[in-house]
């Protein structure tokens, strides 16, 4: 069975065609691809993230205070997730794709896994997520 209790801490959406409430959407013409991922908030920190191929693993750790978002720009990723505040530490898992947005809270668990290719943007607010930073082992292959 699927952990979603975890869903209560983190939030994954599509973003739409049209602006939403936020302002936020991602859509394109002929021309290319445009998308506003954030807007409205207190962002500190923000990474640009390649998988270089199939099978490129990253994350596999937590923040105590960093409230993070992840936003695949291209390609397709399995997602692992554990609330490590949870006594259970459940695993939920899915696959994101190109204009995917992951929403976390601190103490929600990441590991990313390439099934392509794939581009992302990881940003946030809070302490520096490289030194709030806490490594774990994810019950996966």
């Amino acid at each position: 069975m699927e952990n979603t209790d975890i869903l209560k801490k983190v939030t994954i959406e599509n973003l739409p065609n049209q602006r939403d409430a936020f302002g936020r959407f991602h859509g394109g013409d002929n021309r290319g691809t445009v998308a506003v991922v954030n807007s409205k908030s207190d962002i500190q920190q923000i990474e640009y993230v390649e998988f270089a191929q199939n099978g490129v693993k990253r994350g596999f750790h937590y923040h105590s205070e960093y409230q993070e978002k992840f936003y695949v720009l291209k390609g397709k990723i399995q997602m692992h997730l554990i609330d490590v505040d949870s006594p259970k530490q459940e695993l939920y898992s899915q696959i994101i794709t190109e204009g995917t947005l992951v929403s976390m809270s601190a103490k929600i668990a990441h590991a990313f896994i390439s099934i392509e290719p794939s581009t992302a943007l990881c940003f946030g607010s809070g302490p520096s997520p490289f030194e709030d930073m806490t490594r774990i082992d994810f019950p996966i292959n």
